[in-house]
């Protein structure tokens, strides 16, 4: 995919264009950029571009102002925010902006190829999706038992067997409807594996494939039936709860998974350890629409990570952060409770 991969790379200082131009293009990407915010949208409305890397600081347009541009120009276009003016209100302001990550300079480049690699398999993902989807409108001619085959291709990851993000949408609506009707809660929560490139990179691909589809099994066997747990791409997982009394009830079934994740998975006669950064988004406190939800849930999976990883946080307003703390004392507690038991990022073996 490298040679069909158009990246836009956004900054106002010459000598980064040009460094993070040239690294890139030595990687097989076709390179275009652009030192001004004007610049950068008359160079996406001329052409295709599947990334951009864009510095929130320029000296014609707020970066805000930009990343809402670009997206409602481009829908398509994943961004990558890169910037040296790092902290968490920046981080969420840009991923409810419509940022697909965030990164600080100095720029970590094996960290930057990790983020363009992950975001192109998304993007690969939800081609081969949308591909699947036609084909099922092209091939269904009254066979019930092929249609149920190509439906379920349709509406399952290939690798682990779970529902993919496709499925996971139509449940989530689904259950919104239901929660609302019902005047119940219902949680969204994002789960991502930490360091899973260094296994990739140590162990090689086939071990990683393998060791995603046990996370995807150990994930189900920690859930209720009624329950959803979806690959959403990558090393991400995405779990539906609906039908929720307390709040409370979430933290626990969260801990209870980090517990899991204290087992060593068994991959080809080996013990691998892995933790994982745990967002939580609660409907109807955090939102009624579902995109939105699961961009919460992103969200407090990178405070979870910034909070040194293998543990989890949930989605908070920065408006009425304080009150709603005060609202959940119980959800406080059990928060406290669960940091207590959170495992080392890594195990001696």
């Amino acid at each position: 995919m490298s040679e069909k991969t158009s990246i836009l790379v956004v900054d106002d200082d010459k000598d980064t264009r040009k460094g993070l131009s040239k690294i890139l293009g030595e990687k097989g990407y076709t390179i275009e950029a652009a030192g001004t915010g004007q610049e950068a949208i008359a160079k996406a409305d001329e052409r295709f571009f599947n990334l951009a890397l864009l510095d929130i600081k320029l000296p014609d347009i707020d970066g805000t102002e930009l990343l809402a541009t670009l997206k409602k120009n481009n829908p398509h276009l994943d961004i990558i925010i890169v910037t040296g003016y790092a902290s968490l209100e920046n981080t969420i302001q840009a991923l409810n902006g419509g940022a697909s990550s965030y990164m600080t300079k100095p720029i970590d480049l094996d960290e930057l190829f990790a983020k363009i690699k992950k975001l192109l398999k998304k993007q690969q993902s939800n081609a081969e999706s949308m591909k699947m989807l036609h084909a099922v409108q092209r091939e269904l001619n009254g066979n019930g038992h092929l249609e149920e085959k190509i439906l379920y291709m349709a509406t399952h990851d290939a690798l682990t067997g779970l529902p993919n993000r496709i499925l996971f949408d139509d449940r989530l609506e689904m259950e919104l409807a239901h929660a609302n009707r019902n005047k119940k809660k219902l949680a969204v929560i994002l789960i991502d594996l930490d360091h899973f490139k260094n296994i990739n990179d140590a162990m090689g691909h086939s071990v990683g494939d393998k060791l995603l589809h046990q996370v995807g099994k150990r994930l189900t066997k920690s859930l209720r039936k009624t329950d959803t747990v979806a690959r959403m791409g990558g090393d991400e997982f995405l779990l539906l709860l609906p039908d929720i009394s307390q709040v409370t009830a979430v933290y626990k079934l969260v801990s209870k998974i980090l517990e899991s994740f204290s087992k060593p998975f068994m991959v080809d006669d080996r013990k691998i350890y892995i933790t994982a950064s745990i967002g939580i988004s609660i409907f109807p406190r955090d939102s009624g629409v579902p995109n939105t939800l699961i961009k919460n849930a992103d969200i407090a999976m990178y405070r979870a990570k910034e909070q040194g990883r293998n543990n989890y946080q949930y989605y908070r307003s920065q408006q009425g952060e304080e009150d709603q703390a005060n609202d959940h004392n119980d959800e406080r507690w059990q928060y406290k409770l669960v940091r207590r038991h959170i495992l080392p990022i890594l195990r001696s073996r």
